[in-house]
This record gives C-alpha cells, sequence and structure tokens, in this order.
C-alpha cells in the first residue's frame, strides 16, 4: 500500500493497473482505495456510538481494505484442515458483519467450502478473503446462497 502509493505521488497519476504474474490485468488501484487506511494513519474515526450503524456491507468492505494491505511475502504456515477451520471460524466470529447464524465452513484436503445464506455480494466477497486467507487453504468453494432482502428473491451460488 505505500509502495503504490509513494508511487502515484512520484508520477502525479490517481490509479495503478495490478498484473499477476503473467502480466495479465488482476485489477486496479485509485487513490480512492487508499483513502482513510488504517496503515498509512489517514482511517476515518466513528463515534463509538454511530458503528451499530454501519452497514455489514460497509463493514466488510473496510475488512477487505486492511487484508489486501497485508504483506503477502511470507509463506503461509503448514497447518491441518482443522486449524485452518477454527482459524476462518474465529475470524469470521471476531467480526461484527459475518452472518454466523447461518454460515458454515468446512476443510477437507486444503479445500474449503463454504456454506450459508448471505445478503449483499460484499460479505460473498468478504467471507471470501477471510477463507483464502487463511494459513493452510488451497481452494476455496463458494457455496453461499445470496438472498435478497427486500423482495426475497434466492440467488444461487456462483458455483
Amino acid at each position: 500500500v505505500e509502495c503504490a502509493a509513494k508511487l502515484m505521488l512520484a508520477r502525479g497519476i490517481s490509479g495503478l493497473f495490478v498484473v499477476d504474474d503473467k502480466g495479465d490485468l488482476a485489477g486496479v488501484v485509485t487513490e480512492g482505495d487508499l483513502l482513510r487506511r488504517e496503515e498509512i494513519g489517514t482511517e476515518r474515526h466513528r463515534p463509538w456510538w454511530l458503528r451499530p450503524l454501519a452497514s455489514p456491507a460497509r463493514q466488510a468492505a473496510d475488512l477487505l481494505r486492511a487484508l489486501i494491505g497485508r504483506e503477502r511475502d511470507a509463506p503461509p504456515p503448514a497447518t491441518d484442515d482443522r486449524t485452518a477451520r477454527s482459524a476462518i471460524l474465529d475470524t469470521l466470529e471476531a467480526t461484527s458483519w459475518a452472518p454466523m447464524t447461518t454460515l458454515n465452513v468446512t476443510v477437507s484436503g486444503g479445500v474449503a467450502d463454504v456454506w450459508g445464506t448471505i445478503t449483499n455480494e460484499e460479505e460473498r466477497h468478504a467471507i471470501r478473503v477471510v477463507v483464502e486467507n487463511a494459513p493452510g487453504v488451497k481452494t476455496v468453494h463458494d457455496h453461499l446462497v445470496y438472498i435478497e432482502p427486500y423482495t426475497g428473491t434466492v440467488i444461487d451460488a456462483p458455483e
């Protein structure tokens, strides 16, 4: 995050393309992504009484930004499936936005399957990021079902 911010400032640009090891486009980082970052001391501090009013989607987005900024150079520690599942559930339970009453995670051979219902796509993305970043997880299968809260429309999992 710091390197990206310095590069944008040095070149006078407002965004950077992100490419994978093969040089294929993986995404874009903009100056908007870098605003209010905990890592660089620009995060917004809400009054304690306002925190419960923030939507789960917004809270899930703040978590994603924090996870993206994590250093990924260190190899993940070796772990067994039970430890990986526990780490995932502990991380999700520590958040205020995760729908824990409707979630279940299984891990077998490093393959994590996520089951449950969500009420917005930001939750899906944030849950996937938590699971993908758990030590010992190699692959994630998303079985989350999206239920639109106003109409009750059910949208099946992408897999």
